[in-house]
């Protein structure tokens, strides 16, 4: 059987097909936030190992971000167009605050814990919460849906 010849269309068909290819591979693996969640069945954003699917699982990240004293990922539980309670805009930039600040934080919020499940109301959900020194009082947080996650939204403790 004779081989084909490509023809210089047939050639620059395939140099077209690779290359968009591996523009289409590269865009999906950079969406996915790299290769380790690039073949995840989940695709709603995850904020550091803290889906933000769920409304538990944000504020359970504030109890988190204060039992390791790490407070990188919290900017990311607040809206972007900033329609967020000034207390809640304290905890997002806790990264940025003062360490006596941050003491407070930790203080308040190590002993956290969601008390129950998250109360859904269309794009809105209401978690109660424990929390202070030692875990005993008791709070709710707000929050809000866009764009398919979940947003802290204000504070009532």
């Amino acid at each position: 059987m004779a081989r084909r010849k490509i023809t210089p269309f047939g050639r620059l068909f395939i140099v077209l097909a690779i290359t968009g290819g591996l523009y289409f591979g590269y865009t999906k693996v950079q969406e996915a936030g790299g290769f380790e969640n690039l073949f995840n069945s989940d695709t709603t954003k995850n904020i550091g190992k803290i889906s933000a699917k769920s409304p538990g699982k944000i504020v359970e990240g504030i109890f988190e971000a204060a039992r390791n004293e790490d407070f990188s990922k919290l900017a990311e539980f607040c809206p972007l167009n900033g329609s967020s309670s000034d207390e809640v805009k304290d905890i997002c930039f806790m990264d940025t605050a003062t360490e006596e600040e941050r003491a407070d934080f930790i203080n308040n919020f190590k002993f956290g814990q969601v008390i129950g499940k998250p109360v859904v109301a269309g794009d809105e959900a209401r978690v109660q919460i424990k929390w202070g020194p030692n875990g005993a009082k008791n709070g709710t947080i707000s929050l809000v849906k866009a764009d398919g996650n979940w947003y802290l939204s204000d504070l009532n403790l």
